[in-house]
């Protein structure tokens, strides 16, 4: 063979491969363009504190903060620390923010003050008895006004659970069914029902009037019932207000 017929036989399988090449190039999938997961900002990040009451018998986590309620300027809310106040000898813990802002009237001036008010038990006990609360909107009976109250109560049998139900929520109000509650085994979710089931539950029902959420955790081997009023809006929001800590405070709720 002349040099060529080489030289052209080379250039040959050099253009053959270089198409090769170029195919399996083409054929190859475009790069995708993955996108990092957005990391949370310090002001999202919640820390949780799991706050255990031993004389009752029950643990809860409840988040170190929310947002605060300013009724002077509704542009001015801040993160709040949320406490927790004991009143062991009535089996209930109230759980409200340390604090929120309130327009005050005073009689000084014809004009209305911004006034700080710290919680404190005793100011739970005013607002449960209706005091200071005008103008203000009650989402759930049984509660402070920006906060949640969880109750226990020792049971002995479905007769004095029936009778837990009737006196907190209704003479027309009767245990429900039972369901197993999935948070903590031999636990169970006992909805409310209405002795007349013709009646059932709700504003229709002057005798058991509960329009709004209600969760009821009885523990038989325990003997204990929990009873808490969610009520019809949530209280404990994010720092941005598009996320609440309702449902997952009350599903983190523990017997001991």
């Amino acid at each position: 063979m002349s040099k060529t017929a080489k030289y052209i036989s080379i250039i040959i399988v050099v253009v053959i491969i270089a198409g090769i090449f170029l195919v399996w190039q083409g054929e190859k999938p475009a790069p995708v363009n993955i996108q990092p997961t957005p990391t949370p900002t310090p002001s999202e990040i919640v820390n949780w504190i799991n706050y255990i009451n031993k004389t009752l018998g029950f643990s809860i986590s409840i988040p170190e903060k929310v947002l605060g309620v300013n009724r002077c300027a509704v542009d001015k809310q801040a993160l709040v620390p949320l406490k927790a106040f004991e009143d062991n000898a009535n089996d209930v813990v109230y759980f409200v923010p340390e604090y929120y802002y309130d327009n005050v009237d005073n009689p000084k001036h014809g004009e209305s003050d911004c006034v700080k008010k710290v919680y404190s038990l005793q100011l739970i006990k005013d607002e449960l008895a209706g005091k200071g609360l005008e103008g203000k909107y009650i989402s759930s009976p049984g509660n402070p006004f920006l906060g949640l109250a969880i109750r226990l109560k020792n049971v002995k049998n479905d007769i004095e659970l029936t009778k837990l139900i009737k006196n907190n929520y209704g003479l027309g109000c009767i245990a429900g069914e039972k369901t197993l509650w999935n948070q903590q085994k031999v636990v169970y979710e006992v909805a409310i029902a209405g002795a007349d089931p013709n009646k059932g539950v709700g504003v229709s029902n002057p005798d058991c009037p509960v329009n709004y959420a209600v969760k009821i955790l009885y523990a038989s081997e325990k003997g204990k019932v929990m009873y808490a009023t969610l009520g019809q809006d949530a209280r404990f929001y994010s720092n941005t207000a598009n996320y609440y800590y309702d449902e997952d405070i009350i599903n983190s709720f523990r017997f001991e």
